[in-house]
């Protein structure tokens, strides 16, 4: 039966004098909800929702339910909410409206299809929505309100703030859904044919076919790339299997209720459910193809509470929850720390929208955090709960109050941090931002077409971006303020096959049936091609002209093996709890160790495979916050951590050195670090000034908030000036600036792709540069000196001005000349030698990080102690053991050291290159100078020694090359010595290119992409990470690669999926 529905049961007792016979009548509620009686093959659209009215039982469509679901009341009638089009027409191709297609279509004006696809006539009147005579039930969240009729069939969901129409809803004769409407007049069409098949047409009339075994299950799904993926189902109506688009095969299986009992993948893995009684409830066991096992308890107490225990694989410790009659929830965590949470009924909608009144997290250690949250609202009709004039949200953390007012006249979203800081979102008619204003910063705004789409954005009178769009709705093109154009081509189902960048350079992709990426054509026509396995897992990636990289995994689906070209592997090995154990690799091993119940790491050691001294760290906690982190083997220190109940780090310290303290605003900004003092602009919350005795800095900012001008002044003399101006683009294109008294400015120059290619300084030439189809520099003028380079089918230097590169098979640099260098198979830069003997050995820690040089006049350390940036260079012990403490800015950049008692004051530029440092009296003791690229072009003072340069990286001198991160920069060539270890997710088709040759803007600390992507700039979206250790190697996920969402679900009313 299609939902549960009311019946009447009669009883009888019966006993041996008849006389004595009882009978009991009562009402009750039997019977399921049925999905396949919606139409879809027992699948559902994830917006539409069915509410079981005799069961009182939401059922949504992503699969979710929510039992014992209350309809709220309305006694007002009509509302009117915001409806672009009277009705929609169910017509075939050029039909005119009012013609009737077959007996059983649906009737609806206002529209007129063409090709296929819908143009919807402009109707901006408002649509009365009965609520007294129909079913409205709030969203979990509240922020939506489902309106379904007495039936319980889903008619609307409106936004509870604006009343703006968010879905509308309408069925044919038969009751089946025929077509959806947004908002934005956007219309998604269920075609049903005669043969039972159905045609889900989207608004800009793109097809996905669905056919129906005879049980009327969905059987096959076709997208309009016509790859159709299929679905099998046992005589109970159970998904038994189902096949992708390229024929790799799932299995499940279930218990004799129809609970889910097993799952099996293409790739063999798997998953087994048990589900067993307890005396007080049921414990459900997830036992895995290695025999990994994870219980769920769910009890209820004598006391009336409701106990949840998760217990992770491998004797991890549990995770307890325990829910009072009240709904008061403790969760007890296996580090000890203790999380308890109150809810209250929402002021509009009672117990339907729970909501946190308090939260408090205390840490083993005594730390508490406590959050109260209060609600109010005020109505224009006390019958009404959508007639709201405000709402508002008033936050305590831990006696620091901010506030969030909705104001309903204004359509105003105002938020008032505890400082008193305030931004402001307005929003449309339809619930869309089309401003956002922060107090002192010119306001951004946005438009939108009349379907909904994001034509273009704007700060001030400056335009950011405009989007165009083709006829299938698609985003074809993105331009930006200087009139440069991206443009984009697509496949039958919205894959980007091709990008166009500015210039008219060219990017091309092709995808796998699976919609994986298989294969990217730079400008310059080489081919990059990856492969995937049965679970759509990277397996390969093959570079132009090179042996190919290879990955497997066992089955847990979990990462064991890289193979680089040369045959060098990387193995990672996993505990029975599934945590990564060992990385093995020909030059080390990194082991790891965690605690028994939190599993939370407490060591990391790596071994050297041909002898030398372990490198180890060790972890204490308190909860989650790491209170010391130790160093030894090569490199030794110890760092220690305090932090306050708001979990902010208030004090760090390194071995016996004074510990700097810090203080913060109540909105947590920092206002005091050691001994200096930060002061914030009332309004933003940026820093404006630091200041110590001797030292002041002072920054300004432009109403777009870009740093437009720095001062450095020591003991009242200016050291270093920082004059900056902007183009359209928010790039730099002039740079004024004084050091040490001389003044120079230097104006830049960038291509359509936003490529560097002249600078010049006082109005001379002194940089010009030029680039392939690839972006490689291929030549360029310094000063009066011309060079030149050449390169290889992946972008690798094979000659710069004479001199021979040579990369090995996987990619990386291992000569230069008569240099050569030694690379581990997870790209630590182990030595570098020259046919004198002349050496130099570095060693690495656990997190891929360089803690030592050595040479031979001995070794220095490297130490990084801010929790907060784990790649930052915090403190440097030189080869006779004198130490020196780095300090850093809000923007990440040096500005101060300490070493040997004495404090130095170090001045960067914008990118956090150290230009002058300087001693408490104002007298510069060390000048430094660079091109547009980081190649050093002056040293005043040698012998100071500094290791932190180009772009805050650590400077190797005797090579003239800079670790960032997980990659060496090789400064004269402004080129990587080894491919991004994260692959094409950087989102640059050139795996060696340095920031996208935008050095004067970007900066790229990790190695692994720009702090500020211009690949995002251009809607070119990136996805991925790596792995510590460089066991992975994703390259998969390139920037244009757009998976593919599901938006037909299966009804999880009887499994799981």
């Amino acid at each position: 039966m299609s939902g549960k529905q009311p019946v009447t049961i009669r009883t009888t007792y019966i006993y041996p004098n008849q006389e004595h016979n009882q009978r009991k009548e009562g009402t009750t509620t039997l019977g399921t909800w049925n999905a396949i009686a919606q139409g879809l093959g027992s699948w559902t659209l994830n917006v539409h929702h069915a509410y079981d009215v005799a069961g009182k039982t939401l059922y949504l469509g992503n699969g979710q339910r929510r039992n014992n679901v209350e309809a709220i009341a309305y006694n007002v009638g009509n509302i009117n909410i915001r409806q672009g089009i009277n009705s929609l027409t169910h017509s075939e191709s050029r039909l005119k409206p009012t013609e009737d297609v077959s007996s059983s279509s649906v009737h609806f004006s206002g529209l007129e299809l063409l090709d296929g696809g819908l143009t919807p006539r402009r109707d901006d009147s408002a649509q009365p929505i009965d609520l007294a005579n129909n079913i409205s039930i709030p969203s979990e969240g509240g922020g939506q309100l489902y309106v379904f009729d007495r039936a319980g069939k889903h008619l609307f969901t409106i936004s509870t703030l604006t009343k703006a129409l968010i879905y509308r809803f309408e069925y044919d004769e038969s009751g089946y859904l025929a077509a959806v409407e947004d908002g934005d007049r956007n219309i998604t069409r269920i075609q049903r044919e005669v043969d039972l098949s159905i045609a889900i047409i989207a608004p800009y009339g793109q097809r996905t076919s669905l056919s129906f075994n005879t049980d009327g299950c969905l059987e096959s799904v076709t997208n309009p790339a016509r790859e159709t993926s299929q679905f099998n189902y046992g005589n109970d109506g159970l998904l038994t299997s189902f096949a992708d688009p390229k024929g790799n095969i799932y299995q499940f299986d279930y218990d004799e209720v129809g609970r889910l009992k097993s799952r099996q993948e293409p790739d063999g893995s798997f998953d087994l459910l048990e589900r067993v009684r307890t005396e007080k409830g049921f414990q459900v066991a997830k036992i895995t193809a290695t025999g990994r096992e994870a219980t769920y308890l769910t009890e209820r107490l004598a006391t009336g509470e409701e106990q949840q225990v998760n217990k992770g694989c491998g004797g991890t410790g549990a995770i307890e929850a325990l829910t009072d009659k009240n709904g008061k929830e403790t969760i007890t965590y296996p580090d000890g720390s203790v999380f308890t949470q109150e809810s209250q009924p929402d002021p509009r909608f009672g117990k339907q929208v729970p909501m946190v009144k308090r939260t408090v997290l205390t840490t083993p250690g005594g730390l508490s955090a406590t959050v109260s949250v209060d609600r109010t609202c005020t109505l224009k009709d006390a019958n009404d709960p959508l007639s709201l004039a405000t709402l508002t949200d008033t936050v305590n953390f831990n006696g620091r109050t901010s506030t969030t007012i909705f104001d309903a006249e204004n359509k105003q979203v105002i938020y008032k941090s505890p400082e008193g800081r305030q931004s402001i979102l307005t929003l449309d008619e339809g619930g869309r931002v089309i401003k956002t204003e922060v107090a002192g910063l010119e306001p951004v705004s946005f438009v939108y077409d009349d379907r909904g789409r994001l034509i273009s954005a704007m700060q001030g009178d400056r335009a950011i971006l405009n989007y165009n769009y083709d006829g299938e709705g698609r985003l074809s093109s993105l331009g930006n303020a200087e009139g440069d154009r991206v443009q984009y081509t697509y496949d039958e189902i919205g894959r980007i096959i091709q990008t166009t960048l500015p210039s008219g350079r060219t990017y091309q992709f092709a995808y796998d049936a699976n919609s994986n990426l298989t294969q990217i054509i730079v400008p310059s026509g080489a081919v990059h091609t990856l492969n995937y396995n049965a679970v759509n897992l990277e397996s390969g990636y093959v570079p132009p002209e090179n042996p190919s990289y290879a990955s497997t995994y066992d089955s847990e689906q979990q990462l064991t093996n890289s193979t680089l070209p040369s045959g060098r592997t990387v193995q990672g090995i996993y505990n029975q709890s599934g945590y990564l154990e060992s990385a093995i690799y020909p030059e080390a091993q990194v082991d790891v160790t965690y605690e028994q119940e939190s599993r939370r790491v407490t060591k990391l050691v790596r071994t050297p495979a041909e002898g030398g001294t372990p490198q180890e760290m060790t972890f204490t906690y308190d909860g989650g916050l790491v209170t010391e982190m130790a160093w030894s083997g090569v490199t030794n220190g110890t760092y220690r951590y305090r932090y306050d109940n708001n979990f902010s780090l208030v004090g760090m310290q390194l071995d016996d050195e004074p510990e700097i303290e810090m203080k913060r605003d109540a909105d947590g900004l920092l206002t005091q670090y050691g001994q200096f003092q930060i002061v914030r602009d009332r309004a933003t919350g940026a820093p404006t000034q630091m200041t110590d005795s001797r030292m002041k800095v002072d920054i300004e900012y432009d109403k777009s908030g870009r740093v437009i001008s720095r001062t450095n002044q020591v003991n009242g003399k200016i050291v270093y000036q920082l004059q900056l101006s902007y183009d359209q683009l928010s790039r730099i294109v002039q740079k004024r600036e004084t050091v040490v008294g001389k003044t120079q400015t230097y104006d830049y120059t960038y291509d359509l792709d936003g490529q560097l290619i002249l600078v010049k300084r006082d109005g001379e030439i002194v940089e010009r540069y030029v680039y392939d189809d690839n972006g490689n520099r291929t030549e360029w003028q310094l000063g009066t000196e011309q060079h030149t380079a050449s390169y290889d089918a992946q972008d690798r230097l094979i000659e710069l001005d004479g001199t021979p590169y040579e990369f090995d098979a996987d990619g990386f640099l291992i000569q230069r000349g008569e240099m050569t260098l030694k690379y581990s198979a997870t790209g630590e830069l182990l030595e570098v030698s020259w046919p004198d003997g002349k050496a130099i050995q570095y060693t690495y820690d656990s997190m891929n990080r360089r803690v030592a040089r050595t040479d031979e006049k001995g070794t220095e350390q490297y130490l990084y102690g801010n929790p907060n940036h784990p790649f930052q260079v915090t403190a440097v012990r030189d080869n006779s053991g004198n130490l020196s403490v780095y300090e850093y800015d809000n923007f990440g950049s040096l500005f101060a050291l300490k070493r040997d008692a004495n404090l130095y004051y170090v001045t960067t530029d914008l990118l956090g290159t150290p230009r002058v440092v300087c001693d408490v009296n104002g007298l510069a003791i060390k000048v430094l100078d660079y091109n547009s690229f980081g190649q050093q072009i002056g040293d005043s003072s040698p012998v100071f020694y500094l290791p932190i340069r180009f772009a805050g990286g650590l400077l190797e001198a005797d090579t003239e090359l800079v670790r960032f991160g997980f990659r060496d920069y090789d400064s004269v060539a402004g080129k990587w010595t080894a491919k991004d270890p994260i692959g094409f997710n950087a989102g640059d088709g050139n795996l060696y290119r340095y920031v996208h040759n935008n050095s004067t803007n970007l900066t790229d600390s990790l190695g692994l992409n720009p702090l500020f992507d211009w690949i995002d700039q251009q809607a070119l979206k990136v996805s991925g990470g790596a792995w510590y250790c460089g066991i992975a190697r994703d390259a998969s996920k390139v920037c244009p690669a757009n998976k593919k969402s599901t938006h037909l679900q299966r009804s999880k009313s009887t499994i799981t999926e």
